[in-house]
């Protein structure tokens, strides 16, 4: 739910205001649109425009893109659960926007910190940006954006049992929903002021919230809300002794749960559904229906409702006079409840310290406020003191710190001079040595082929006409030539499978997508690692040079992958975007620290850096230890490739 809330506030504060920026700044807010779009169905590929929406507008000093750029990557790696680096980025793109004032999409990456400090159980860290959020959220004035805060705080504070807090935020994103006329989060704020009333145990007034949202839902058309508050009705309903009103509503949820295929919440339906069977007095039914809970339940490890289930299967079997299982469901029911009970005891005791935590660390907060306001009466006077002498100093030392600055700025710019040309030597020494790589690999492709094939060949047709010679009652020795000429049939198949592979032949006589194709079948065919490839808008060929060094690229990294990183899995992704090719490969690996294999010079990492560069890319390596690794190598395309 919350990456669903989450998720439709950033297409919504995206596309909420209007822009106009130079040619070069419209096509950037032009990828953002792009990225939005693709973060659900092709997160890779919104990752990799993420990463060029950064790059681009730092090329042109563009800062809001920039904060566009950071907030989209932090929220796919948020969904990818990569929470570190989400942090970071998010962070950053919030410090952005605070800078620009800009209050409402400020409020937005806070909402996404919130949520990526509550996955990673930081409360307290949660708590400070979703309260940060309504703030700027209530600067911008922007009523959607205060909804989505609100809620947020509502959200929070019920799950950590602060329920009168929550009701009132609640009730706030209620009555700003009414305000705009928003069906959506009008419908969104009585499902969580329906909630409330069904934890205090008030399931009359649950009940007329719960109606109104199912009817808006069913208006909008939104199917699985329309079946979350149908069963939520049927809740309310059994506990008002209803029965029949509730099995009403709960075979509708059901019937959703079962379309869209959401198990978790179909157990917990099924569960309910035969409840109100006992209550019923039909014990078949009722049987029928606890079995299908419990399976699904015992799946996703929910002990708690499979306890529940066990004592309603326990009330069953008394019902048909089945005495054995009754008993046999009871003690498991009561074998769950002290596994339960256990793990609550343990729960309480880390809540209360959490909160003697908490509440020592308002405490100091507090003495260190009043401390503040003391030291800061005392810094005033301080201040005003220095300022006159700080003046007069300002002035003597302008003269001398603009006349150093000058000289420094002249040593900076001959010291890159000498830097570029350096570079400059090393890439064409570098490319040098890569075509005598290259033309070695041909003259030793050329050689298996034209002299060693030529000699196998030429052994193939004297034991042929030898074999016409050989008494056919010699049976042995048939079967040792027989067995002589596999061999030599053998060795003619890998000669052209080396020459191949160390030639170009591969990549110059079918493409450099079929090369790659090749290349992922034959790492599938050792049944080890599993390898995907995938292109998209590669039907215009390249030049050779370029299709070569791409392939080299990809078979260096993956026989990295294979050798080192103890992976089960490889995808390889080739995209061609408007002036731009992208790979992609990406392993699931025990991954590596980045910083430590260039400080130590790695030979593999500088040889994939050094081929990107040969043909004017840009080679990107993200790997966290334990969670894999992925490649990424921009090439820009222009009409000469």
């Amino acid at each position: 739910m919350k990456i669903i809330l989450f998720t439709i506030f950033s297409i919504f504060v995206f596309n909420g205001n209007a822009f106009s920026f130079s040619k070069d700044s419209s096509s950037i807010m032009a990828l953002v649109s792009q990225a939005v779009e693709l973060q659900s169905s092709n997160p890779d590929s919104a990752l990799t425009i993420a990463r060029k929406i950064i790059f681009d507008s730092q090329q042109i000093d563009f800062v809001q893109g920039l904060s566009h750029g950071l907030h989209r990557l932090a929220h796919i790696q948020y969904l990818k659960g990569k929470n570190d680096s989400a942090l970071l980025n998010a962070q950053q793109a919030l410090d952005i926007r605070i800078e620009l004032n800009d209050f409402r999409r400020s409020a937005g990456t806070a909402l996404l910190l919130s949520n990526i400090y509550q996955t990673i159980g930081q409360t307290e860290a949660a708590f400070v940006k979703a309260v940060f959020a309504a703030q700027q959220a209530d600067k911008s004035g922007d009523i959607n954006t205060q909804i989505l805060a609100y809620s947020e705080l509502g959200n929070l504070n019920f799950e950590y049992q602060d329920l009168e807090q929550a009701l009132t935020y609640h009730k706030q994103a209620l009555a700003l929903s009414q305000e705009v006329q928003n069906t959506y989060y009008h419908a969104f704020a009585l499902s969580r002021i329906a909630k409330y009333f069904i934890s205090t145990a008030a399931f009359d007034s649950a009940l007329v919230y719960y109606l109104h949202a199912n009817h808006i839902y069913q208006d909008l058309g939104y199917v699985s809300y329309v079946g979350i508050t149908a069963e939520n009705i049927g809740i309310s309903y059994l506990n008002l002794d209803k029965p029949r009103l509730a099995m009403k509503n709960l075979k509708v949820a059901e019937d959703i749960y079962k379309e869209y295929s959401f198990n978790e919440n179909l157990a917990q339906v099924l569960y309910n559904i035969g409840s109100v069977y006992v209550d019923l007095k039909n014990a078949d039914s009722a049987i029928a229906k606890l079995s299908h809970a419990l399976k699904l339940a015992v799946n996703q490890g929910d002990v708690d409702l499979s306890a529940d289930i066990y004592k309603s299967m326990s009330d069953a079997h008394l019902l048909n006079k089945n005495y054995e299982q009754a008993y046999s469901n009871h003690v498991l029911f009561a074998q769950l409840q002290d596994s339960l009970l256990n793990t609550q005891t343990i729960s309480s005791i880390s809540e209360m310290q959490t909160k003697y935590e908490t509440e020592k660390k308002a405490q100091q907060i507090l003495l260190l406020a009043q401390e503040n306001k003391t030291k800061t009466a005392q810094k005033r006077y301080l201040i005003a003191g220095l300022i006159a002498v700080l003046l007069g100093l300002f002035v003597l030392g302008f003269y001398y710190i603009q006349r150093n600055r000058l000289a420094r700025q002249k040593e900076i710019i001959s010291q890159q001079r000498i830097e570029t040309l350096m570079d400059e030597q090393e890439i064409k020494t570098y490319n040098a040595m890569l075509e005598g790589q290259e033309e070695e690999r041909h003259r030793i492709a050329a050689d298996l082929h034209d002299r060693l094939g030529s000699m196998l060949s030429t052994i193939k047709l004297m034991f042929g006409s030898l074999g016409e010679k050989i008494d056919k009652a010699q049976l042995e020795n048939t079967k040792q030539f027989n067995k002589a000429n596999e061999l030599i049939d053998t060795a003619c198949i890998e000669v052209r499978r080396i020459s191949h592979n160390l030639g170009t032949g591969m990549v110059a006589n079918f493409g450099l997508v079929k090369s790659l194709e090749e290349l992922c079948d034959g790492i599938n065919e050792t049944g080890k690692i599993a390898c995907s490839f995938d292109s998209h808008d590669m039907d215009k060929p390249l030049s050779l040079s370029i299709e070569i060094e791409i392939y080299r690229i990809a078979q260096e990294a993956v026989n990295n992958v294979i050798k080192h990183a103890k992976a089960t899995k490889i995808d390889i992704q080739l995209n061609r975007l408007e002036d731009e090719l992208n790979m992609h490969i990406e392993d699931n690996g025990v991954g590596f620290s980045v910083d430590e294999k260039t400080k130590a010079g790695g030979m593999g990492l500088n040889s994939l850096q050094k081929r990107a560069e040969k043909i004017n890319g840009n080679l990107h390596i993200d790997s966290v230890i334990d969670r894999g690794t992925t490649i990424i190598v921009e090439i820009p395309l222009n009409e000469s490739i």
